[in-house]
């Protein structure tokens, strides 16, 4: 650039300063963008250069678009697409009218985005072979498609792949099955929508457009999610993770080799300009030694080497001035890595979180499915002990029923609400073996957090403990209080006891030796826990299990104390 301003070449400056001015942007350096395209607009207008002011005006829309500075954007696109009509341009001012229906529809102003969109399908009649056209049709499919008119949508995009397959241009008939695929499953026809994702997948493929592929990646995720075939899609979202990283590893890759260039083209120009000046020195250098033959050769070797420490510095500060943008440029790359990592993560974790809500939510359906088959059952049964038995079964199933509803509907997929449970679980059980009435209950729980390899085998132990104590503690039909207890005894211990004043034991009982299917729950699942199980009888039934705690047990919230 410094040799078309000394050979005053105003055009090719301001050529490159357009050029410049696009660099700047795709590397996100919107102040210097804006300051090149500026001096570049100014340059263009006064050597009368229509068409390259035309360019200048389109680059500087994208530039307020890329920073969501729309109306700014279309006001230079508005610009460059007259310009374009008045030099006989149609082709780029049908460009210039599809990037203010982009601009438009990312507003939401879709009125606003279709009159353009019609006015660039008209100008596009009958010109380069019905590309631009063509063209015209995707935009308006994608209008349509945004503004959920799937009809209009469809219509548009049939007409966008009917035109691009005579054309012959695959990346465009893959990019416009892969939108029908979108509008397709938005409209409740996943096998449709995956017919046309999978044929854009085959041409990107083949054509090796490795980002486009990514974006075919994503829409049959979504497919095979709608379809309910999860392990598709986690297998088609893994693919698309793996593709975007190594897409910006490239794009990073791509960035730095610009940078890189930009750094040895400015360091020519430099040498240049310091070989002229060089130049320009020694020349002046001889003239004064013809001038002034009788000078002093002491006074000649002072200012030559007063010129040799001038430039000299002058050399030093400009690779420091080099040094530091470089860095500069380094930093910011790699802050945009890591924002963009970081978003990954949170997209990754809200999927995470949604698969889990919806397992939990699968399996107690299936348990409540269990319940009915046994309430069923029951129906049929007339033998006491054996609608005893199934009792029980279900109070069993709907002990881990209840876990897997507290989870689903709860913020913390991982840790249950211990006095939520304990409460819901102690109700369930007076409902269902104390209609009557004639037991109370009383409920004292902590504030606690339970993972699901606690709560589970905590619940079924709380579920027997208190079937045995409504079952066994009053006989016929004498009156009574159990009571429920959850506490922290010890900083590393926790105490599950469950009370009543009924009969208490029998004499000589010893709950070890026994054999009965609920007692042995109760022993089996206390050495899962590693915890252990003490019984003693005064003043009715006292059973208590003492079990560690949990690392993040605790909650800030009011101890929960009940009475039933």
């Amino acid at each position: 650039m410094k040799i078309y301003r000394r050979i005053d070449d105003q055009k090719a400056v301001a050529r490159v300063l357009t050029a410049q001015g696009k660099a700047h942007l795709n590397i996100s350096n919107y102040s210097q963008a804006v300051e090149a395209l500026t001096q570049s607009a100014r340059l263009l207008e006064a050597v009368g250069d229509s068409a390259g002011l035309a360019d200048n005006f389109n680059i500087t829309g994208l530039g307020y678009t890329v920073q969501q500075q729309y109306q700014q954007a279309i006001g230079y696109y508005e610009k460059a697409a007259q310009s374009n009509i008045r030099l006989g341009r149609k082709d780029q001012a049908v460009v210039n009218y599809g990037n203010i229906v982009d601009a438009y529809a990312a507003q939401k102003q879709y009125d606003r985005a279709m009159l353009y969109g019609r006015k660039a399908l008209q100008l596009s009649r009958g010109i380069d072979n019905g590309r631009s056209e063509t063209l015209m049709f995707f935009y308006l499919g994608y209008v349509y498609e945004k503004k959920q008119d799937f009809g209009n949508s469809l219509a548009y995009y049939q007409k966008a792949l009917a035109g691009f397959q005579r054309l012959k241009d695959e990346f465009w008939i893959a990019g416009t099955n892969m939108n029908l695929g979108n509008v397709y499953r938005k409209q409740n026809n996943p096998v449709l929508a995956n017919q046309h994702t999978l044929t854009a997948l085959r041409l990107a493929k083949s054509i090796h457009k490795a980002d486009l592929v990514q974006e075919v990646y994503s829409s049959l995720y979504q497919n095979y999610v709608a379809l309910k075939d999860y392990k598709q899609a986690f297998n088609h979202l893994e693919k698309y993770t793996a593709l975007k990283d190594s897409l910006l590893n490239r794009e990073k890759s791509l960035q730095v080799a610009d940078l890189q260039g930009a750094f040895d083209l400015e360091r020519k120009q430099n040498q240049i300009g310091q070989l002229l000046q060089k130049s320009q020195l020694q020349q002046a250098e001889i003239k004064q030694q013809q001038q002034a033959r009788n000078t002093s050769f002491g006074a000649a070797g002072l200012l030559v080497l007063v010129l040799g420490v001038l430039f000299s510095r002058y050399r030093l500060k400009q690779k420091a001035n080099r040094l530091l943008e470089a860095k500069q440029a380094e930093i910011n790359l790699k802050n945009e890595l890591l924002e963009r990592l970081l978003g990954q993560k949170s997209e990754l974790l809200e999927e995470k979180e949604w698969l889990l809500k919806e397992i939990h939510h699968r399996v107690k359906n299936n348990l409540q499915v269990i319940l009915s088959l046994l309430n069923s059952q029951a129906a049929q049964l007339q033998d006491p002990g054996a609608l005893s038995a199934l009792k029980e079964s279900q109070s069993r199933v709907q002990t881990v029923a209840l876990i897997h509803q507290f989870l689903y509907q709860s913020h913390n997929l991982s840790r249950l609400d211990a006095s939520n449970y304990v409460q819901t679980l102690v109700e369930y059980l007076h409902e269902t073996l104390s209609p009557g009435g004639w037991i109370g209950f009383e409920v004292d729980v902590e504030p606690l957090k339970l993972d699901m390899d606690q709560a589970l085998p905590m619940g079924l132990i709380l579920n027997e403990l208190v079937t045995n104590a409504i079952k066994y503690a009053f006989p016929t039909g004498q009156t009574g209080n159990i009571r429920v207890a959850l506490c922290q005894t010890t900083e590393a211990e926790l105490l599950l006891e469950i009370s009543d004043n009924g009969i208490g034991l029998p004499e000589g009982f010893r709950p070890a030796a026994h054999t009965s299917l609920g007692l042995s729950l109760v022993h089996g699942l206390a050495r899962q826990l590693r915890g252990r199980v003490t019984f003693r009888s005064e003043g009715g039934c006292h059973v208590s299990l003492y079990v560690p705690l949990p690392i993040g047990a605790r909650l800030a919230t009011p101890v929960l104390s009940m009475t039933i």
